[in-house]
């Protein structure tokens, strides 16, 4: 089975692209796990900046639905830790669309670059669910009151939007040129400074640590609930709402 993810590596950036367009880049186990041991590479080649990148029309649409097992959130959530915890600079590039998990990738990470036409919405309640793994790294990137109408709307939100809300750091038109120059600036930082940084921020703020084992549970909870479960299945089979005949 191909990878659900291509890595490739340029100097002291990795670049995690998800690699299902098709699929909606949907998260997978595979594509967890294959993001874990890409982490793992990376961190031990001293790589300073870790970019997360998509399809010009789809960055990452959540978790995929089509009849599968849930992936492990266990496993999510400590890889959106190492996102925002880890000893290099984690950057994600949204050119299309990020729905539900896909937010959770944005969140956890350093900085968020995204070209003019994407687009964000956490969908979760129409289905019966919230983001329960995702909320943590939203709310720690934005504020509660943010994550909440989020949460609550449903509705997409723009890169001019996700802008106010400090969801994202900056739009690029060109979305390349833009890059590289965020990536010069990262490559040229001491690596170790660069950890100590992060050490830092991540002692000042422990709350994704304490906010971990809830999360955890009530997303098993969640999935575990038969209507939920059916719901999700039925949006991924028929493109239909719960509420919709």
């Amino acid at each position: 089975m191909l990878s659900p993810l291509s890595i490739t590596q340029n100097g002291r950036s990795s670049t995690l692209w998800f690699d299902r367009p098709e699929s909606g880049n949907t998260i997978t186990e595979a594509l967890v796990e294959d993001a874990h041991a890409a982490l793992d590479r990376a961190e031990e080649a001293g790589c300073t900046a870790i970019i997360l990148r998509g399809s010009q029309t789809v960055f990452c649409t959540g978790a995929d639905f089509g009849g599968g097992d849930p992936v492990d959130p266990e496993r999510l959530y400590h890889l959106w830790e190492r996102l925002a915890l880890g000893p290099f600079v984690s950057l994600s590039v949204v050119e299309g669309q990020a729905t539900a998990g896909g937010i959770g990738f944005v969140a956890a990470s350093d900085m968020v670059l995204a070209g003019p036409d994407a687009r964000f919405t956490l969908p979760e309640l129409l289905f019966g669910l919230h983001p329960a793994c995702v909320l943590p790294f939203l709310t720690r990137r934005i504020g509660a009151h943010a994550a909440s109408y989020l949460t609550l709307s449903t509705q997409s939100i723009n890169a001019e939007q996700a802008l106010s809300l400090h969801l994202v750091d900056s739009i690029l038109p060109e979305i390349e040129l833009g890059l590289a120059q965020h990536i010069r600036r990262i490559e040229r930082l001491d690596p170790q400074a660069i950890r100590r940084f992060k050490a830092y921020r991540a002692d000042l703020d422990k709350s994704l640590g304490q906010s971990r084992d809830k999360a955890i549970a009530e997303n098993r909870s969640l999935f575990g609930d038969s209507s939920i479960r059916a719901n999700l299945q039925r949006y991924a089979t028929e493109q239909k709402f719960p509420w919709e005949l």
